[in-house]
C-alpha cells in the first residue's frame, strides 16, 4: 500500500510538471506543447546527423568513421544549442512569471473600492516604514510620523489606463503646504504622467513602486503560487472543455441530423459513396443517442420537480 502511494504521488508530481512545462512551452513557442517542441528537437538532431554523415562520408569514404565523427559533431553542436536555449527559456519563464504575478496584483487591486484601497495602502506603509499610520480627513487619507517628520498621504484608486495628471499632484502639494505637513505622499494603483515624478518634492508611488514594496515586505506572489495558479487554470480549462463537449442542446442535435442528411445525399454523386453513407449513418446514430439521452434527462428532471411539488 505504501509503495502504491509513492507511485501515485510520483505520478501526480510528473503530471503537474507536465502541465507547467506545457504552459510555458505554449507561451514561449506560440502554442506548441512541450512534447511537440521535444519532437522538433529530435527531428533537428536527426537532420543534422544525416547531413554531417553525408558530408563526412563524401570526404572520408569510410561510413563507420563518418558516423562516429557525425555523432561527435552533432553532440558538440546540440550541447551548445541546448545551453543557449536553456538560458533563453529561463529568461522567458521569468518574464512570464513576472507578468502573471503583476496581473495577479492588478486583479486584487481592481476588486477594491476606494476605502479598501486606503486600508491596503495603510498596511503596506506600516510594514514598509515600521511606523503607524492613522486615517486622516479633509483630503488627507493617511497621516504618519517618520523620523520626526509628519507625512500626509493621499491614495488615488484609478484604472490602469488613467494616468495621474500633474494638476492633481500640484494641488495636493499646495494643500499640504497650506496645512503645514512636512512631507507628502501620493499612492496610486495606476501611473503618473510623464516627468511628473521629476518635477515635484512629493513622494509619488505608482503601481511599479507598490510591487517593489510588496517584494520588499515578502508579500509579492511567489513562484510556487504561480505554479499553483497554472495548475488550477489548467484544471478549470479542462473542466470547461469537458462540459462544452458533453453539453449538447437541441440546436446541436439538429445540426448533426442535417449533416447526416447532407452526407447521405452527397453519396449519390461521388465515387466513394459507401464511405459517405457510413459516416452519414454514424452521425445519424450519434445524434439519435444524444437526443435520447437528452429526453431521458428531461423526463428525469421533470419527475423530480413533480415530486417536490
Amino acid at each position: 500500500m505504501e509503495r502504491f502511494e509513492k507511485l501515485k504521488n510520483r505520478y501526480e508530481r510528473k503530471k503537474e510538471e507536465s502541465i507547467i512545462k506545457d504552459y510555458y512551452s505554449k507561451e514561449i513557442y506560440k502554442g506548441k506543447t512541450y512534447k511537440a517542441v521535444f519532437l522538433d528537437k529530435i527531428a533537428m538532431v536527426i537532420i543534422l546527423f544525416s547531413l554531417f554523415t553525408f558530408l563526412y562520408s563524401s570526404i572520408i569514404n569510410t561510413l563507420t568513421f563518418s558516423v562516429l565523427l557525425s555523432l561527435l559533431t552533432v553532440t558538440i553542436i546540440t550541447k551548445g544549442i541546448i545551453s543557449l536555449r536553456d538560458k533563453r527559456v529561463d529568461t522567458k519563464i521569468q518574464k512570464i512569471n513576472e507578468e502573471l504575478k503583476s496581473n495577479r496584483v492588478i486583479r486584487e487591486l481592481s476588486q477594491m473600492n476606494r476605502e479598501e484601497f486606503i486600508n491596503y495602502c495603510k498596511e503596506l506603509l506600516e510594514k514598509y516604514y515600521f511606523n503607524e499610520f492613522v486615517h486622516g480627513e479633509d483630503g488627507i487619507d493617511l497621516i504618519g510620523k517618520i523620523q520626526n517628520k509628519t507625512y500626509a498621504v493621499k491614495c488615488i484608486k484609478s484604472s490602469m489606463e488613467d494616468k495621474i495628471i500633474r494638476k492633481k499632484v500640484d494641488d495636493f502639494h499646495n494643500y499640504i503646504n497650506y496645512l503645514g505637513y512636512d512631507e507628502g505622499v501620493i499612492i496610486t494603483n495606476s501611473y503618473f504622467q510623464d516627468e511628473v515624478k521629476d518635477n515635484t518634492s512629493l513622494i509619488l508611488l505608482d503601481f511599479k513602486d507598490l510591487k517593489d514594496i510588496l517584494k520588499n515586505i515578502n508579500e509579492y506572489p511567489s513562484d510556487e503560487e504561480i505554479r499553483n495558479y497554472i495548475k488550477y487554470r489548467h484544471d478549470d480549462y479542462k473542466k470547461g472543455l469537458q462540459t462544452q463537449i458533453l453539453t449538447f442542446d437541441i440546436r446541436k442535435i439538429a445540426k448533426l441530423y442535417i449533416i447526416s442528411i447532407i452526407l447521405y445525399t452527397i453519396s449519390f454523386f461521388v465515387s466513394y459513396r459507401v464511405y459517405y453513407r457510413i459516416v452519414a449513418v454514424i452521425t445519424f446514430l450519434i445524434a439519435t443517442i444524444i437526443g435520447c439521452a437528452k429526453i431521458t434527462e428531461y423526463v428525469r428532471m421533470n419527475s423530480k420537480l413533480s415530486l417536490h411539488k
